[in-house]
């Protein structure tokens, strides 16, 4: 059985967080491919009787028009970032997660071994945490999708749709690791990747269900309360079980400031 190798580190993400907000926003493309999202009307949630509480309750959302990358970022894309002063390096040493402060409970410094292929150029990049995916984002001329947004290219455009084994890296083929990007099967609108192989960064606090979320695709923001700094994973990893990534209306709960060798990023931008 394979695991997500997950590190929490204290204070990281505020530090970042605040140089973030300073930094300049340097537009580049590190050789994105961006794939057109049509605006329209869907649903976001799920009222099904096998549905977590989390997911609940089914609501209609109205997406604008959006362009989104292709695939996960790539470490070869995210290091372009870093290389010039943007970005700092993917929390990566001697092929092992890292994070410089310690563990919250235990005091020391986690240290956790990645996947050997992990850090070949078109691997998804994995390592950064929330606020490292978002000064990328802002540096490439784009942002991290809302949840709304991510949901709605998610589904392609169909509620009901549930994405077939030929388009999932999960733990049933994945060999325990992730792979690289667009190997497989795209969805409807041409993205790859965004059910399995790593899990996904998008703008969103957390929340525990949907009451209250917006309906027109917009980030929806947490101020104060015991939910503030965690964030949305999306997506699912390589190292969950099929039928848990299969559907697209799946979501975690993880701090800002968290890295793990099975969680990346992709981004968005305004269409033209």
């Amino acid at each position: 059985m394979s695991f997500a190798l997950f590190v929490f580190g204290i204070g990281v993400g505020w530090a970042a967080e605040e140089s973030v907000a300073h930094a300049p926003q340097l537009i580049q493309d590190p050789s994105i491919e961006w794939v057109s999202v049509l605006g329209g009307q869907g649903e976001m949630g799920s009222d099904s009787s096998r549905a977590l509480s989390d997911e609940q309750p089914r609501h209609k959302i109205a997406i604008q028009a959006f362009e989104m990358s292709k695939s996960e970022v790539t470490f070869q894309q995210y290091n372009a970032c870093v290389q010039v002063g943007i970005c700092s390096p993917a929390k990566v040493d001697d092929d092992r997660c890292t994070v410089s402060v310690p563990h919250k409970r235990s005091g020391k410094t986690k240290r956790v071994p990645l996947p050997e292929n992990l850090r070949v150029p078109n691997m998804p990049v994995v390592c950064v945490d929330w606020y490292q995916a978002r000064t990328f984002a802002k540096w490439a001329g784009g942002r991290l999708p809302s949840e709304a947004e991510w949901e709605y290219a998610a589904r392609s455009g169909d509620y009901y749709f549930e994405y077939s084994d030929d388009m999932i890296w999960s733990e049933a083929n994945s060999g325990g690791q992730a792979h690289g990007v667009c190997e497989l099967k795209a969805n409807a609108h041409g993205l790859c990747d965004m059910i399995g192989n790593v899990s996904e960064w998008v703008a969103d606090m957390w929340h525990d269900n949907y009451v209250g979320a917006p309906t027109d695709g917009r980030v929806w923001p947490m101020e104060g309360g015991p939910n503030h700094g965690f964030f949305v994973e999306r997506g699912g990893s390589y190292t969950r079980i099929i039928n848990n990534v299969s559907q697209p209306r799946r979501r975690q709960k993880v701090h800002g400031s968290v890295i793990a060798s099975s969680l990346g990023f992709r981004i968005v931008k305004e269409a033209p």
